[in-house]
């Protein structure tokens, strides 16, 4: 199953509902084990869960089985380097996104998540070949989207705003939906001095997350990595926040 950045709570959820029927099934049922491991992280990613710790605790058990299971299945090590990313193990998760691409080199996402994972470990210089060559692999993927909000999101901890417009005007118009694209939006073309675009964005925003302020952006984006260099380029892409006009609290 693909879960794409267009899908709903509603969604996500009987995916997991179905993956655990399968399981019921059949205990060793590696893709539903697979399957129930990326319903359970994206809950918990996109705050959708309501008992995170638990949810983040299933994924982990399910996903060591599924390894357990078929050590070299690079779906599975491609899943278990995304809870390593929960947990904040980076180092780690690059390790098993790496392994997942040895087992099958046309693994996509894997590649994607090689390169966005050290922008946590504050070289989101070294991010970009990973995500690029997802791209150039499946390049009508339903996580395309998500592939292009990586590469804006690299840009915008490099203070290269107009890169990070191109890249994530190009997510948003293909998944509206994901907001995570227009934080970056609003807060590049306020630092490229966009006045007007960067206001669009952040009432566009409020739409979607309506009450989110700076200073909620920031502890969610705290809460990803306490590495020194992440922690800077964090604090500049919440102040250009501040200029779109995003409310402080």
């Amino acid at each position: 199953m693909s879960l794409d950045p267009n899908i709903d709570k509603a969604v996500t959820n009987d995916a997991a509902t179905l993956f655990e029927r399968a399981l019921a099934l059949d205990a060793q049922n590696v893709p539903a084990l697979i399957g129930l491991t990326k319903a359970l992280t994206w809950r918990v990613d996109l705050y959708w869960s309501e008992d995170r710790a638990g949810d983040l605790a299933r994924a982990k058990a399910t996903i060591d089985r599924a390894v357990a299971l078929e050590p070299d299945n690079s779906s599975a090590h491609l899943e278990k380097g995304v809870v390593l990313r929960i947990e904040r193990q980076y180092a780690q998760a690059i390790v098993e996104e790496e392994t997942a691409i040895a087992d099958d080199s046309n693994n996509a996402d894997a590649h994607s998540f090689a390169g966005y994972f050290k922008l946590y470990l504050g070289h989101a210089e070294d991010g970009f070949a990973g995500v690029g060559t997802a791209l150039r692999l499946s390049p009508h993927d339903t996580m395309a989207p998500y592939w292009q909000s990586f590469v804006c999101h690299l840009h915008s901890h490099l203070a290269q705003w107009e890169q990070a417009i191109e890249w994530c005007n190009k997510a948003h118009a293909s998944a509206p939906m994901f907001w995570y694209a227009l934080i970056d939006i609003a807060a590049a073309n306020a630092w490229a001095g966009r006045d007007a675009e960067a206001r669009a964005a952040v009432a566009e925003l409020l739409k979607l997350k309506p009450g989110m302020t700076a200073q909620q952006y920031l502890v969610i984006a705290k809460g990803f990595s306490e590495e020194p260099t992440f922690l800077r380029q964090i604090q500049r892409i919440c102040e250009g926040l501040r200029k779109a006009g995003l409310r402080e609290e």
